[in-house]
């Protein structure tokens, strides 16, 4: 079943896609990373003279965060990136960590600041790219851009702190359908973007999960989720009313398949990576020669039996720090 409006085939449309960083950590919090672009139905391709597919010393790069962070200059290769589409997306990059956050599911203040680690979150962008590299690269993908017929509609993240992501699986019950129900809003949110052509919208397979039909028709019944196809490595669902319909796959591997699912991999692992920097700067500082965590589970079991260890126990609200599992 093919969606359009009339325009050639994989001449335009919008492409959603939707991925998430820091799902199974012990510290720090739950990013979704989220774009759409309208256009070529490759922006890889139409972006080829200034964007790259795989990490590159010349241009940045969108890509599996999992590719693009690992090694010397990962965060320089991630913020390169990230703030390059941002600013694409709304006019002007970000300046601080917490305009990072800034769009439709933007946390709100006093749910950051609940966490005393995050009260701190105007600290300035980029981290660790000078300005000018940003500014040739956003010269160099507006050129870019305007040749194709690309537009960047879309491009943010939703971030979870761990009050929030700990409330969430206890009403939930469990953290996959927290998870889900989380993707199913930027989901909607995606989907109901004016556009012309057809829409697609691309999910990384959350966790090992297969088949979608029943929470998304639970979650999102106002588009009518129609299962189209449910195999082991890609399951397909047609959104109704969706701005005329749209299809969604939830798929293995799908910053390979989608450079939007692949640019909202490179946003969560940036903004998860400046969160959990702010952690540990406000351990750090208190607790001089702690070696700092990532928060995945093994090296945050140390992290945290170090901390207890130095601070007493009112010292450190362990409620809002710890993720329950």
């Amino acid at each position: 079943m093919r969606l359009s409006s009339g325009l050639p085939p994989g001449l335009e449309r919008l492409e959603g896609g939707i991925d998430e960083a820091g799902f199974g950590p012990l510290l720090g919090p739950l990013c979704i990373g989220f774009a759409a672009l309208e256009g070529p139905a490759d922006p890889w391709t139409a972006l080829s003279s200034a964007v790259a597919r795989r990490p590159s010393p010349r241009l940045p790069a969108v890509c599996d965060s999992k590719v693009l962070y690992p090694g010397e200059g990962g965060l320089a290769r991630l913020e390169r990136s990230a703030l390059l589409f941002l600013a694409l997306a709304r006019g002007k990059r970000p300046r601080t960590v917490r305009s990072l956050l800034d769009g439709p599911f933007s946390p709100s203040r006093e749910t950051l600041d609940r966490h005393p680690w995050y009260r701190d979150l105007d600290l300035p962008l980029p981290r660790a790219v000078p300005v000018e590299v940003l500014e040739g690269d956003l010269a160099r993908a507006r050129d870019a851009c305007d040749r194709a017929g690309l537009r960047v509609r879309e491009v943010g993240v939703r971030t979870i702190p761990e009050a929030e992501f700990n409330a969430g699986v206890t009403r939930s019950g469990n953290k996959a359908d927290f998870h889900v129900g989380l993707v199913a809003e930027v989901l909607a949110h995606l989907a109901t973007l004016p556009r012309r052509g057809e829409g697609r919208i691309l999910v990384d397979r959350l966790g090992g999960r297969r088949f979608y039909g029943e929470p998304l028709a639970s979650l999102l019944p106002e588009f009518l989720p129609t299962p189209l196809r449910e195999d082991p490595s890609r399951s397909e669902y047609l959104l109704h009313g969706a701005a005329g319909g749209a299809r969604l796959s939830f798929c293995v591997g799908g910053e390979r398949l989608s450079f939007a699912c692949a640019l909202g991999s490179v946003l969560a692992k940036y903004a998860r990576e400046l969160l959990v920097e702010r952690l540990n700067a406000f351990f750090l500082d208190r607790l001089p020669g702690l070696r700092p965590t990532a928060g995945y589970v093994e090296d945050g079991r140390r992290f945290l039996e170090e901390v207890r260890s130095r601070l007493g126990p009112g010292e450190v609200p362990f409620d809002l720090l710890v993720r329950v599992r």
